[in-house]
């Protein structure tokens, strides 16, 4: 997926890399199933301002 993203040009005029993040929410991190599903719950409320 890295590549597929990086090999589309037109992110890169969007400066989207693509390439994820060094921050996880799973157990091996130490969320549980119950913060992982709060936490989608809460980024899927949020709204941006003037849409």
């Amino acid at each position: 997926m890295i590549a597929a993203n990086h090999a589309d040009t037109a992110r890169w005029e969007l400066h989207v890399r693509g390439v994820g993040h060094e921050f996880w929410v799973d157990p091996g991190a130490g969320f549980t199933p119950a913060e992982q599903s709060a936490l989608v719950e809460h980024l899927l409320s949020l709204r941006i301002p003037g849409s």
